[in-house]
């Protein structure tokens, strides 16, 4: 399963997304749109404004720290 989360420098909600990822031993790739154009076109593009916004194959987008919806991935 692929999983993308869409970061932004400073976000307590962005952090506390991937800490939970991490202890929960789940793959995924951060893009930091503050660091990086090229990952801020792709948000924009896949109409995301509020971060952090996950992706994973098969499954809805959705933003903030989302516990409840961040279990489907582990």
């Amino acid at each position: 399963m692929s999983v993308t989360v869409y970061t932004r420098d400073g976000c307590p909600e962005c952090r506390a997304t991937t800490m939970y990822l991490n202890m929960k031993g789940v793959n995924f790739v951060e893009k930091n749109i503050d660091s990086n154009e090229e990952f801020a076109k792709e948000a924009l593009e896949i109409k995301a404004s509020v971060m952090p916004t996950v992706i994973g194959d098969g499954h809805e987008a959705f933003s903030g720290f989302r516990p409840e919806l961040l279990v489907k991935f582990t």
